[in-house]
């Protein structure tokens, strides 16, 4: 359970809050920038605890760590709160943030124009961040150090790691580190460590495109809208090779809610309209540049996945990181920081069946780390999920409290209508 208030404020700086209408505490708890010089520069990372009012004896907090990388934790908080509503009855909900996402340390830079992943100065802002932070230890090792730090001083024995995305491998990191301190992994689109993502990104987002094609023209009013889709996505591949709008597409891949619009984009672009393609790219790169710290992101996937993987042509993907990643420094990375160790602790695996980026086929790999493990597969959902935010959690209740999910809810999620105009 959480600490005393007494000893959790003798280690962070927590107050009273309110999270979506119920009580919580949120503030902040300091960690050295770098842990094998305790004395040295602290980092002030941001802090929230959802906290339920049920009796008896709390069970494992669940530490969600968030994607990117480069996401804050607590700008999820709301979200975390809905999906964890029932869980909070017996466990805290702990979001911290990954040093560099968020307040006064956070690496932020500008991006480029007609890009996703590259500064607008690289030198003028690695010169502006490294004037506070010693942007080597920020790789997800230095994360992880801060997690276990997070645990002990916060008085929990040991907890549920819930990872998204980029926060899955984070959250490998951390248990292959600190077994004795995890009792059970809860793996949201993962992104395992042998996976290398510059590389398989592109292969998985035309396996996505492929499924939302047949969806449509499977279903009645789709198909009698855009009957010519197959052959509309066969000409934008061939003649749409700005790999600006190629990435931009793929991102509109991740959300439902704008995955329903890709049929109508596409027709569009076939026929030379390609303003509903650009405006739709220039909505989603805004959202991703607020999300993201993109110095954060920079440092981690330019140690940790520029160099691993490369086989073949470059994909559009890692072109952009190896622009952005010219003049920037890398986190320290450990020579055995993409080895594969089987992890004797429970996961718990969600993946969407039409996830542009981190697809089903990765969930398989996932499995293979941990044991046991659990893979559920969400019909028709791309790399965000939204739709199934009830569903997950009583899933993820039911695998803690029972050592199985129950996957009847899954086949209760519809998925939004296409957008036929």
């Amino acid at each position: 359970m959480l600490a005393a208030d007494a000893h959790v404020h003798a280690e962070a700086t927590l107050r009273r809050c309110t999270v979506a209408g119920e009580p919580a505490q949120c503030g902040s708890i300091s960690v050295p920038e770098n842990h094998r010089d305790p004395r040295g520069r602290q980092l002030a990372l941001s802090l929230v605890v959802l906290s339920g009012s049920g009796g008896g004896e709390r069970r494992e907090p669940i530490f969600l760590l968030a994607g990117g990388p480069g996401q804050a934790a607590t700008s999820l908080q709301a979200w975390a709160a809905a999906v964890f509503q029932n869980l909070r009855r017996t466990r805290d909900i702990v979001l911290v943030d990954q040093r560099g996402s968020s307040g006064t340390n956070r690496l932020g830079c500008a991006l480029a124009p007609g890009t996703f992943f590259v500064p607008a100065d690289v030198d003028r802002c690695v010169a502006r961040l490294s004037q506070n932070a010693t942007l080597s230890l920020y790789g997800t090792e230095s994360f992880i150090e801060d997690l276990e730090f997070v645990r002990r001083k916060l008085g929990y024995k040991r907890i549920v790691v819930y990872g998204a995305s980029y926060g899955t491998r984070a959250a490998y990191v951390y248990a292959r580190r600190y077994p004795e301190s995890v009792r059970a992994a809860v793996l949201v689109a993962p992104a395992p460590i042998s996976m290398a993502v510059l590389d398989s990104f592109a292969e998985d987002g035309r396996r996505s495109l492929d499924a939302i094609v047949a969806d449509c023209l499977a279903d009645r009013a789709c198909s009698l809208a855009f009957p010519h889709l197959k052959t509309d996505v066969e000409h934008f591949r061939a003649t749409i090779t700005d790999p600006f709008r190629v990435l931009g597409l793929q991102l509109l891949q991740y959300s439902s809610a704008t995955a329903a619009h890709i049929p109508s984009i596409i027709s569009k672009a076939a026929s030379g309209n390609l303003a509903p393609l650009d405006s739709a790219i220039d909505e989603s790169r805004q959202q991703l540049a607020e999300q993201l710290a993109l110095g954060l992101n920079l440092t981690i996937i330019c140690a940790e996945d520029l160099s691993f993987g490369a086989t073949g042509e470059a994909s559009p993907l890692r072109q952009q990181y190896v622009r952005a990643c010219r003049g920037w420094p890398r986190a320290a990375v450990s020579p055995t920081f993409h080895d594969v160790v089987r992890l004797s602790v429970p996961a718990l695996i969600l993946v969407g069946e039409w996830d542009p980026v981190t697809s089903p086929r990765w969930a398989r790999v996932a499995a293979d780390q941990f044991s046991p493990s659990q893979v559920v597969t969400l019909p028709k959902a791309g790399h965000m999920l939204d739709g199934f935010e009830t569903c997950m959690g009583a899933m993820i209740a039911g695998f803690l409290d029972r050592s199985a999910a129950d996957t009847s809810c899954v086949t209760t999620v519809r998925r939004l209508l296409y957008g036929l105009r």
